[in-house]
């Protein structure tokens, strides 16, 4: 469970991080 969470977050975070770091630049940094 704990490695399919992980997989999932990291789709995520991917999609969030490409997403805010076009609008927010800052958040690349992050």
């Amino acid at each position: 469970m704990e490695k399919g969470d992980t997989l999932f977050q990291l789709s995520r975070r991917r999609v969030h991080h490409n997403t805010q770091g076009r609008r927010h630049p800052n958040s690349s940094a992050h």
